[in-house]
């Protein structure tokens, strides 16, 4: 078996290899494609587990590989689920959306979808939604392509406005998801929930995300003055969000959490350890 595929579970881990112990490399979110491979030398030797990639919502590109093990495999064929019934045209806006068992607000909750899964509407009937695996409201829910509201702000100002739903959730080494992220999985949900293609690690977001700065913008000088809101500042292994001229918005190790706090103090504070900042980028409208 192999091809493209969405996720069907709320969560899915990506692992860096097909082991017990491997580190978390990403997770899948709900409705999110992937590629499986499952065949010749890209099966792994380990049967517990399938060889994936995920795929960019937004681009369609195949982002990084990793592995799924077999008893998390709950999938949809996208073939299957783009038709005439049903495709994905919704998008959980919510940090954490339930899925109920009924159109009622006080049924069992079956599930819960972190922000930026991709929902596959069936039908719409008052403020609810009917989805194969049960009901979500429509206040939890966004319209894909974006609505008319959401296409009138600045992409600038949507990146933002879904970082900062993150904020005070526990830093997560290769989360991106409502348990907690890691730096570059907010910055990935952020764009992708402004409709902007995004890869997943930070040397890649550095290389291709808005426009890059020149070496001046570097120097110690320019470091100094204010920054530009939605600014990406980038370091050795890590990258923040710029919410305004002073303050930095990143998933962090020091914290221990998405924090904001005055780009000074965390250069400072990284320089010691990590180096200076590398480059920083400029979202363009």
């Amino acid at each position: 078996m192999t091809g493209l595929f969405r996720s069907a579970r709320p969560l899915t881990d990506i692992w860096t290899a097909p082991e017990a112990g491997a580190p978390l490399d990403d997770q899948l979110l709900f409705g999110q494609p992937f590629q499986l491979f499952s065949s010749g030398n890209e099966r792994p030797k380990n049967p517990d587990y399938f060889k994936i990639a995920s795929i960019d919502p937004i681009s369609g590109k195949l982002g990084n590989d990793g592995y799924i093990e077999a008893k998390d495999f709950k999938f949809e064929q996208m073939g299957e689920i783009e038709n005439e019934t049903g495709f994905v045209n919704y998008r959980v806006e919510l940090l954490c959306a339930p899925v109920f068992s009924s159109a009622d607000i006080k049924s069992a909750v079956l599930m819960q979808l972190s922000f930026g899964s991709l929902i596959d509407v069936r039908s719409v009937s008052g403020d609810f939604c009917q989805i194969a695996q049960g009901y979500m409201h429509k206040k939890h829910l966004s319209v894909v392509p974006q609505s008319e509201t959401q296409s009138e702000m600045k992409p600038v100002d949507l990146i933002i406005e879904a970082a900062l739903k993150f904020e005070g959730l526990p830093y997560y080494w290769g989360g991106r998801s409502h348990h907690g992220v890691d730096c570059s999985g907010l910055v990935q949900n952020a764009f992708w929930s402004a409709g902007i293609a995004c890869p997943r690690n930070s040397a890649q977001q550095a290389q291709s995300l808005g426009q890059a700065l020149g070496e001046e913008a570097l120097s110690e000088e320019a470091m100094r003055a204010p920054r530009e809101r939605g600014d990406l500042i980038f370091w050795p292994g890590h990258v923040g969000i710029m919410i305004d001229a002073e303050y930095l918005l990143h998933a962090n190790g020091y914290h221990m959490a998405v924090a904001r706090e005055p780009l000074k103090t965390a250069q400072a504070r990284i320089a010691r350890h990590y180096g200076p900042v590398t480059a920083i980028r400029r979202l363009t409208d």
